[in-house]
Order: C-alpha cells, then sequence, then structure tokens
C-alpha cells in the first residue's frame, strides 16, 4: 500500500524537496506517435487542459452518513497538476449537487479553475441516475445555468455517451435543453461526450446548432482498446475536419484509468505518449482542449487487476466486441526452442478466460478456442468457454512425439476464432509454464523478453500484462510533469517577448513533447540563463521559480537511478 503520508502532505513539496522514488517514473513509451516538432501558430489562451472525475471523498462520513467530496484535497491536487478545468461528474452520491455549489465551485473560482458539470446519460440513468434531477436534462441545464451566475467559473456541461442515447436527445430535444441553459446564461456552453465513430457528417448535420463544441474519448476505436496509439491522429484529424466548418471546438480526452470490458487499466507509458501527443495537439491548435479520463488522485495498488497466475504477469489475448474478428484469425505468443536429446518432452502451462455474464454460453461456445501449436501442429486446444470465467486451469500436454529427434521448433500459445457469433468483448491468459525435457525464456511472462506476439487481426490484441503496483501514482506524476510543462510554455509565451527566449521555449515544448528529456534539460537550463537577465520583466522571479521545479521533475526523471520499466 502507498503510505498516508502521501495523502496527508502537499505533494508537489515532497517532490520538489526530497525527490521522487524512482520505480515511479515511466519507462521507455510502447508506441510511437508522431508529434509536429514547431507549432504554426502559439495556442489560445483560453486552451482548455484539465482532468475528468477521480474525485477524493471525504474518509469519515457526515451525518447523513455520506462521503462528502473532500473539496481542499481536491482543490490541492488539481493545484499542484497545474490544470485550469475541471469536469465535475454528479453521479457517485445524491449530494454531488450540493457539494458542488456549496464548497467545490468556491474554492475553484478562489483557485483560478475552471468548472464543467459532467452528467450521465439515460442508458447509465437506469439503475442511479445524477442527483437531483435525474434524466430531467431541461431542468438541470435551467438550473446550471442559473448558478453559473452566480459563479463565472463553471462555464458549461458536458453529458456522457452522448451518440449512444441519440434517441432520446433527438436534435430537437437537444436543442430544447441547450436554450434552457443559455435563458439562464447565454454564455454557457454544451459539449456532448463522443466517441470517434459518432463524430459523422449526419451527426454534425444534425446536432452543430444545439451544440458548442464536442469532447472526443479516445479509445482506438474501432478496436476500443487502451493499448494501442496508432491511430489517434488520424482521428482527431478526421474529427476536427468535420467540426471546423461550424467552429465547434474538440476537447481530446485520453484514458488515465481503466476503459471498461478490457483486462487492464493503460500503461504508465501509454497514458504519457497520449498526454504528449495531446499537448503537442493544442499547441498547434489541432484541439481546444485536453482532459485526462479518471487521473485517479488518491494512490493504491488495483489488486484487482492482479490476474497472473505466478509472479506479475501474464500473456493475454483481448477481443473487441465489435465482432471484426473473422473466422480462422488468432492471435497469441511464440518462442523458438533449441532441443537435446530426451526420453520425453512435457509441457505444463496455466490458462483462463474471462467473457461477458450477459451472454449466453450457449451463444459463446465453439467461437473461440486456445490452442497450443509445435511448429505447424495443433497438439492441444480447449473451448474459451470451458471452464470458470476468471478461474485459472492447469494443463499437462506430453509433446515427445512431435519433438523427438528434432534440433528445434516453435512454440505457440494461440486464441483462434473458430466460428462467427455474437458481438463480445473477451480476453484469455496463458502463464506459469513448466517445461520437461526443454527450457523455454521467461516462462512466466515477467517480461518482454524471449516471445514473440503474433496477430492475424486487428481485432486480436496480444500484450504481456504485468500487474504495476504503483500504476495509479506513477500515472499520476507523468500527466502532472507534462501539465505543469505546459502551464509554464503558455506563461513564457504570454509573458516574455523577447525573440530569443520565445525561439527556446518553442524548442523546449517541441524536445517535451517528443520526450526528449536531455534535450528539454539543457533548452530549459539556457532558457532560464537569459531570463535571469530580463531584469525589467515583472513575472521574472515568479517565472523562473517555476522553471527551477520543472526542471528539477525533469532531472529527477532522468537520473541514472531511474528504473527501467517495461510496460
Amino acid at each position: 500500500m502507498i503510505p498516508s503520508f502521501w495523502g496527508s502532505r502537499s505533494f508537489l513539496a515532497v517532490i520538489l524537496t526530497l525527490g521522487l522514488a524512482a520505480s515511479l517514473w515511466p519507462s521507455r513509451p510502447d508506441v510511437t506517435v508522431s508529434v509536429i516538432s514547431a507549432p504554426s501558430r502559439p495556442p489560445s489562451s483560453s486552451a482548455m487542459i484539465g482532468d475528468y472525475g477521480g474525485e477524493i471523498r471525504e474518509v469519515k462520513p457526515r451525518k447523513d452518513g455520506i462521503h462528502h467530496i473532500d473539496t481542499p484535497k481536491m482543490i490541492q491536487r488539481l493545484r499542484e497538476l497545474k490544470v485550469n478545468t475541471y469536469f465535475y461528474l454528479i453521479w457517485h452520491e445524491p449530494t454531488d449537487w450540493d457539494d458542488l455549489r456549496r464548497e467545490f465551485l468556491p474554492a475553484a473560482q478562489k483557485a483560478g479553475i475552471q468548472v464543467w458539470v459532467y452528467l450521465v446519460p439515460p442508458s447509465e440513468a437506469m439503475e442511479k441516475a445524477s442527483e437531483p434531477f435525474g434524466t430531467d436534462y431541461v431542468a438541470w441545464f435551467r438550473a446550471i445555468g442559473h448558478l453559473s451566475r452566480s459563479f463565472p467559473n463553471l462555464k458549461g456541461v458536458v453529458i456522457d455517451d452522448f451518440n449512444d442515447n441519440r434517441g432520446f436527445f433527438t436534435p430537437q430535444y437537444t436543442e430544447r435543453i441547450q436554450q434552457a441553459g443559455k435563458a439562464e446564461n447565454p454564455d454557457l456552453l454544451f459539449y456532448p461526450q463522443v466517441y470517434f465513430p459518432g463524430i459523422t457528417t449526419d451527426f454534425i448535420e444534425g446536432y452543430h446548432h444545439t451544440i458548442d463544441g464536442v469532447v472526443m474519448t479516445f479509445r482506438d476505436d474501432k478496436y476500443r482498446n487502451t493499448h494501442r496509439l496508432q491511430s489517434l491522429p488520424g482521428q482527431v484529424k478526421q474529427a476536427r475536419q468535420l467540426l471546423a466548418p461550424h467552429g465547434l471546438p474538440l476537447v481530446l480526452m485520453i484514458h488515465a484509468s481503466k476503459l471498461s470490458a478490457t483486462p487492464a487499466s493503460p500503461t504508465v507509458s501509454y497514458v504519457d505518449k497520449a498526454v504528449r501527443y495531446g499537448m503537442d495537439a493544442l499547441r498547434n491548435r489541432r484541439i481546444q482542449g485536453l482532459i485526462t479520463y479518471v487521473l485517479h488522485k488518491v494512490w493504491f495498488p488495483e489488486v484487482k487487476e492482479h490476474l497472473a497466475r505466478s509472479g506479475t504477469g501474464y500473456a493475454s489475448v483481448f477481443v473487441s466486441p465489435n465482432n471484426l474478428t473473422q473466422t480462422g484469425t488468432s492471435a497469441g505468443f511464440r518462442q523458438r526452442i533449441r532441443l537435446s536429446p530426451s526420453s520425453r518432452y512435457r509441457l505444463a502451462f496455466s490458462y483462463m478466460s474471462v467473457y461477458p455474464d450477459q451472454v449466453p454460453l450457449s451463444q459463446m461456445t465453439g467461437q473461440y478456442q486456445m490452442q497450443l501449436w509445435v511448429d505447424q501442429q495443433i497438439v492441444w486446444r480447449r473451448d474459451l468457454v470451458t471452464q470458470d470465467r476468471e478461474r485459472w486451469e492447469d494443463q499437462t500436454v506430453d509433446l515427445t512425439s512431435y519433438l523427438r529427434g528434432k534440433p528445434s521448433a516453435l512454440i505457440t500459445l494461440c486464441l483462434t476464432r473458430i466460428k462467427n457469433g455474437p458481438p463480445a468483448w473477451i480476453y484469455m491468459g496463458f502463464d506459469r509454464l513448466k517445461t520437461e525435457g526443454f527450457t523455454l525464456d521467461n516462462p512466466d511472462f515477467e517480461s518482454v523478453k524471449a516471445w514473440t506476439a503474433i496477430s492475424t487481426s486487428p481485432g486480436m490484441i496480444p500484450s504481456m500484462l504485468r500487474f504495476d503496483p504503483g500504476r495509479r501514482i506513477r500515472v499520476y506524476i507523468t500527466v502532472m510533469r507534462l501539465y505543469r510543462a505546459f502551464d509554464l510554455y503558455q506563461r513564457l509565451r504570454s509573458e516574455v517577448h523577447r525573440p530569443l527566449i520565445r525561439d527556446l521555449t518553442e524548442q523546449w515544448m517541441g524536445s517535451m513533447v517528443a520526450g526528449k528529456i536531455e534535450e528539454s534539460i539543457r533548452q530549459l537550463e539556457e532558457m532560464m540563463r537569459f531570463l535571469a537577465i530580463e531584469r525589467e520583466l515583472t513575472s521574472q522571479k515568479g517565472l523562473l521559480l517555476q522553471c527551477r521545479e520543472m526542471l528539477h521533475l525533469l532531472k529527477v526523471m532522468e537520473s541514472p537511478s531511474v528504473l527501467d520499466r517495461s510496460d
């Protein structure tokens, strides 16, 4: 467990005075997304950079028995992050609306933080709705608009999963709720949260007059995962092209926490790379806002994701629920082994599978098969649904007849689609391999070494998943470092006018978004030397202090003692 010490002191003060444990920093990225090193024009001073959800609750319930929002700790965390915007979710407790009105909004206003109310749609309100107005969105917008007249930092409303609820949010009804808010405050904004497949010409033509912008949450659609980022630039470009003719801003939301119906939370390196892309898009005005989705601000191990049969890692294959895989496609892991003469060859291993309980087993049975291959021959197979969900089963296979007399062989563990069926997300795993008569490297999948991931369909994603007990705090620090860098960048752009320093500022941010830490350290130090002689600059001391804090964060990250964690 992370000691309670972290939750009781200023986290930033700890970092700046004591440094940070090396194992908290992200390792080299495992994904590649291109960035543009020099912006065509500087970011807008109104660029939104912020966070959604991940609220901190008070440890002790109040007299009503409810753990209310811990406003002081929330504001402390948001200020540490240097965000200018927070999407405030009203859903988890019936007191969230009152906590917003009476406590959070006044504190956020004092801290200079803009707030957007985040509401759940009817599809998420069947068992629990946002209180007190439930699915009466006219009442919600009217109340939020009225409240924003007293708190000018209350800027707008976001509705989750808007596109999946268009049967409810018809263009006529959406216009009605938008107008209810603007009748109270003409400046109140409404941004629906929409995934990339929902940002279509049809959607924009039908709704552009009823919305003020769009929040697009990235999840590698159409394959629905938080493993890969290659499609991110293209999705931003296409969404922007559709929205720009109508003057609608695009806000990019990046997952910092688990996407539902996937095997694991995004890795630290995934979040690092995604946020760096978002910063580059923001500084080039390809987007107008960047928001992290549920950046946890209280840190403890996510024990539900510790699924390995032994150790911390296992080999996994994830299939998205969009039914995009075809019969005969497969994904898994393979390794070439060298053989010495032996009277017997055996392989023991563990396997498990997870699939939705909403889909009848009769429909799932026979769709997918777990397999063990030796060279081009299947030597073991098992249907995905023949054992309990999320329960590891042990298997031993005699490979003597398949390996005898061979100098080497290719061992493959995989998942194969056998027949078509109803769309459903699934994932499965292999772990704890034990051999007799031969050896395997990395038999417990505790690293990415030795095994080669294979896939014949982009809808089947093989990954070596390893439980990271410090993931939450490492993600927080990663985002904090990048957000603080962007805040410093914006200050330097707006407050310093000497061309040499402005050029250095652009070079430095280019290195930051490219992940070139050594270069960014050198450029920041050079920039500080020139800032030190700008004695007529009224904000000189504040900028130099912020530069020194940033330099400390970068040097701690680049320290040789940093553990090389490969996510």
